[in-house]
């Protein structure tokens, strides 16, 4: 395990005063940055222009991180495939309260950008999914939204992009997010989740976001209380799938 800490600011705040779902989940990468990057075991998966790319995560929201709050981030690996990885992470505030609870499935890319097999020595490294191995079980539905979900769409901006080409990941949430926010006003959506805390994510990645796209994000329930459907879409493509768990 990789520890490293850090302290919110002031200007990584949202209007409810505390850090955001998504910001939260660009903290944890940062975090993760750190760990691969100190030398110890995970940094081969950056040797020789090699890289991860976040295939998919299931994320679990506790407690708010609001101003002067220090967190702690944990990362390990949890299990290794052939060109694939897991990674279990924690984020913690001063107390021990859980912020953040992270699975990340990653995939192990070589210089040319396709996937490549792990390296073997990682495999005895592997520790399991411990206290997360409740969120692996997390599932999404249909991958397709139906044809009566709200959908509101984006004009990919350059900044939204990372040194990847693409929509960093954690962007995809605020997609989902700030799309619900567009889909509540009116009240025309009466079988969405009422105002409450965002508890529990599931985001599958299928395809890159790239600068100047017009993407939709749809949003639709299925009568499950507190969840709320998701997919970002261009042209009839499903980018990325979504669950969200409100309450």
């Amino acid at each position: 395990m990789q520890t490293s800490t850090l302290v919110v600011r002031g200007d990584e705040l949202d209007r409810s005063g505390a850090v955001s779902p998504a910001k939260l989940l660009s903290y944890c990468e940062g975090a993760r940055w750190l760990a691969l990057g100190q030398g110890g075991p995970l940094a081969v998966l950056f040797s020789g222009g090699h890289k991860v790319l976040v295939r998919a995560q299931r994320a679990q929201i506790g407690q708010p991180a609001r101003l002067g709050a220090k967190l702690t981030s944990t990362v390990w690996l949890a299990s290794v495939g052939r060109t694939s990885l897991e990674l279990g992470q924690q984020l913690v505030d001063e107390s021990g309260a859980m912020v953040a609870r992270l699975l990340l499935t990653v995939v192990h890319l070589g210089p040319e950008g396709r996937p490549v097999p792990v390296p073997a020595e990682l495999a005895a490294l592997a520790i399991g999914r411990g206290e997360l191995e409740g969120l692996a079980a997390w599932t999404l539905g249909q991958e397709a939204p139906p044809a009566d979900a709200f959908a509101f769409h984006f004009f990919v901006r350059a900044s939204e992009i990372d040194l990847f080409q693409h929509v960093n990941h954690a962007r995809y949430l605020d997609y989902f997010l700030d799309a619900k926010v567009f889909g509540d006003r009116g009240g025309q959506h009466t079988d969405w989740p009422e105002a409450a805390p965002l508890r529990e994510v599931v985001l599958d990645y299928a395809a890159e976001a790239v600068i100047g796209e017009v993407v939709g994000a749809a949003l639709w329930a299925d009568g499950e209380p507190g969840v709320l459907h998701a997919a970002l879409v261009r042209e009839g493509k499903v980018l990325c799938r979504g669950l969200l768990r409100f309450g």
